[in-house]
């Protein structure tokens, strides 16, 4: 799990007012609504998180862009929970977690009447006790407090993504075989013993007679 403080200069996160008041219209939206919304809203938000993380983590984020696009291969929330979490952006917990998340979500957003005693929604409901840390009784209490710890952690997570972007690295063309790496240090090493010579021999002081003055 990730802190509050910056592991690089130790101020406290986030350095601007833009996440603080992220989440605060998101505690403002969560105190008026019904456990419906609460359970779509807080997905919606996380969503987004991951979303920012991967963009500010990834090499290209015009790519992450078109990645993330309606009907591209990471334009759910379940596959960008996957993407994520392959990249390192979120671990197990976390993912686990968010992926419950989705399932009550899921469950409140195709039905006028969810059903929360499936297996299904009973083993989400677990994952989210498991993370938050609390026992997993009544879903929607543990979505809500799951949920915010969710938040809490995934909130700057972006901010951190970018202090360590990917860069793009030159691939090799092919990868030289144990001969071909050993016959290079070979003419490495004569290379650098004909230049200490020739070196040697440059400096090396005059021996011939010495002239009459």
């Amino acid at each position: 799990m990730y802190d509050w403080n910056d592991e690089f200069d130790h101020r406290p996160i986030p350095e601007a007012w833009e996440q603080g008041r992220t989440y605060l219209d998101l505690l403002t939206v969560l105190q008026g609504e019904t456990d419906r919304g609460q359970a779509l809203s807080l997905a919606h938000f996380l969503d987004s998180f991951l979303v920012d993380a991967i963009s500010a983590y990834a090499a290209d984020p015009s790519a992450v862009r078109r990645l993330t696009a309606s009907g591209a291969p990471a334009s759910s929330f379940s596959s960008r929970i996957n993407l994520a979490a392959a990249m390192g952006l979120v671990d197990s917990e976390e993912a686990a977690a968010l992926h419950g998340l989705r399932e009550v979500r899921n469950a409140y957003a195709h039905a006028i009447i969810p059903q929360l005693d499936t297996p299904e929604i009973t083993k989400a409901t677990a994952a989210l006790a498991t993370y938050a840390g609390i026992t997993p009784h009544d879903t929607n209490f543990v979505v809500h407090v799951a949920g915010l710890r969710l938040v809490m952690a995934l909130l700057n997570r972006a901010h951190h993504a970018n202090k360590a972007r990917l860069v793009v690295p030159e691939w090799p063309m092919y990868r030289p075989t144990d001969k071909e790496i050993e016959l290079k240090a070979e003419q490495q090493r004569r290379d650098a013993e004909a230049k200490a010579a020739a070196k040697s021999k440059k400096i090396r002081p005059s021996r011939g007679r010495p002239t009459d003055s």
